[in-house]
């Protein structure tokens, strides 16, 4: 995402008309793709943190706490720790030259895991099956 600043700066610049969409992308250090969709219109528009924050409160139970199915807390449904995680593994495994995620690695390397299950990892982690 970028700054609404930014953004700005990007539809001051095309209403100008003297850069190209690349030469605006240079200027305002975004890529020239982001460019394109906000100049064409279709760059989905960003939601305010107040609405973000109002749409998750309203999911929420009004009920006793509950056990999480996912993560074992207890806690109002739905879990925002698991929503919090999985919002975070979407934008890790997105980002471009994003790494593999720790846990993966450190559960192939844990001793106490079973030799039996880290291989199977290993014929997933290459596409294929052991079947």
């Amino acid at each position: 995402m970028i700054a609404e600043e930014t953004e700005r700066e990007i539809d001051r610049l095309l209403a100008l008309g003297k850069y190209s969409r690349r030469e605006i992308a240079r200027r305002t250090a975004v890529s020239h793709s982001t460019v394109a969709r906000i100049a064409n219109g279709t760059r989905q528009p960003r939601p305010h943190p107040e609405e973000r924050l109002a749409e998750i409160l309203a999911r929420r139970d009004e009920g006793p706490p509950r056990r999480c199915p996912d993560c074992g807390g207890m806690v109002f449904m739905p879990c925002l720790l698991c929503d919090a995680r999985l919002y975070r593994e979407r934008s890790v495994r997105h980002a471009p030259g994003a790494e593999p995620r720790r846990d993966d690695a450190c559960r192939q390397s844990d001793p106490r895991r079973p030799r039996d299950a880290r291989l199977h990892d290993d014929f997933r982690g290459r596409g294929e099956s052991r079947r």
